[in-house]
């Protein structure tokens, strides 16, 4: 096969890579952006400036041959590039030569699936795009929070209910309550499950700053330690409800200067006579949009649970709307709601705030489609924390 190949040219121009390659029978070329390099966003053209070959299978298996030499020529150690700059921008280590191979090779298919998704978004004039994170080495299992057991859905039957009271009409346009500086920085939960501390420790903190003017980071890894008391798994996942039902029966969470994330389970080290805060009581909100439009409207952000076994919202990036009609009901990620909106166009949209860094979507935010029959379940498992205090010997810094 090599020998039908005369002449092989790979350089950069304009930003776009291109390959020439001169064989017995013609010219081929091949260009790709520097992000896609899937197969299925391959388009080679083809010049044949001899007379065809009349046997076919001759051309047919010359092609074949060209394009494993198009990634000779183009540097066939490019996924190995990709690997190493993604290893070293989140400062990956493995513990063996092993895992280092599957988490590899889940890396490159995660990376395929993006590369693809933008490909064909770009091809059909769509601007949504998706982009790597610090979790496209993991698989979705991995990181996912199965929420649905008996156990909860016993526990969520027993709490009070916010139904909404509200005239509709009357509803704000739009609410955001990162404009208010009562929504804590983004935070990055890592290779541990703890989606639901981050979002349960994210409306309490927000509703502390409402009620007393103070925005304090709380203990995320003191529930990851300690809320097992009440049902809750550490790393391997636990809910919102369970995250307050110890709050309330510890008498307190420590804030993260004191008791700081290391995403990573731990023995439990909670010192109630330094707790920041402690919350009193909470709500579910009754499983409708328009019910967690007003309480986000009224009362401050949610905590709420989500489907997001779509890749498409693992590797959302930018600030268009995620609207995925067959999301699944099935919730297994917690974020945190601090606001909505709807855009030029008529769409309205959830402000969902996420712990994946700010690297996932707009700056660690995304928005997720309102009002689409309760899409991804965003509605199903949402709380508000009621009654808040805080330790009066806590160190507080007063919001201006």
């Amino acid at each position: 096969m090599a020998q039908l190949v005369t002449f092989c040219v790979y350089y950069i121009r304009n930003e776009i890579e291109q390959v020439y390659i001169q064989t017995a029978f013609g010219s081929l070329w091949r260009s790709f952006t520097s992000e896609i390099h899937s197969s299925l966003t391959l388009q080679l053209q083809f010049s044949i400036s001899h007379k065809r070959s009349p046997n076919i299978m001759k051309y047919i298996f010359l092609v074949i041959g060209v394009m494993i030499l198009i990634q000779i020529c183009s540097g066939g150690n490019n996924k190995d590039q990709m690997w190493e700059a993604f290893k070293r921008k989140y400062n990956k280590v493995y513990r063996s030569a092993h895992e280092e191979f599957s988490r590899r090779k889940i890396y490159l298919t995660n990376r395929k699936a993006i590369d693809e998704f933008n490909a064909l978004n770009a091809a059909g004039g769509r601007f949504e795009r998706l982009h790597e994170n610090e979790l496209a080495d993991m698989e979705h299992k991995e990181i996912s929070n199965p929420l649905l057991t008996k156990t909860l859905k016993k526990r969520r039957a027993a709490l009070p209910v916010y139904h909404r009271t509200r005239d509709v009409r009357r509803y704000p346009r739009a609410v955001d309550w990162r404009d208010e500086g009562v929504v804590t920085p983004v935070e990055r939960q890592g290779i541990c499950s703890s989606c639901w501390a981050f979002t349960a420790a994210g409306a309490l903190e927000s509703k502390i700053a409402i009620t007393t003017k103070t925005l304090e980071p709380l203990s995320k890894q003191q529930l990851v330690d300690c809320a097992g008391s009440e049902g809750a798994g550490g790393c391997a996942g636990g809910s919102i409800a369970e995250a307050y039902e110890y709050i309330m029966k510890s008498n307190g969470l420590m804030s993260q200067r004191d008791y700081p994330y290391e995403n990573k389970n731990g023995f439990c080290r909670a010192d109630r006579s330094r707790a920041h805060s402690t919350l009193d009581s909470y709500k579910r909100i009754a499983p409708e949009e328009l019910s967690l439009q007003e309480v986000v409207a009224y009362e401050g952000p949610v905590a709420a649970s989500i489907a997001t076994d779509d890749p498409a919202w693992r590797f959302h990036h930018g600030d268009g709307i995620y609207n995925n009609p067959n999301c699944s009901r099935t919730v297994d990620h917690g974020v945190l709601i601090v606001g909505y909106g709807t855009d030029e166009v008529g769409n309205d949209y959830w402000i969902v705030k996420n712990s994946y860094g700010t690297e996932f979507g707009e700056n660690g935010y995304i928005k997720m489609a309102r009002n689409k029959d309760n899409q991804c379940g965003i509605a199903d498992w949402a709380y508000i924390p009621v009654a808040v205090r805080v330790n009066r010997n806590t160190q507080v810094v007063h919001l201006p």
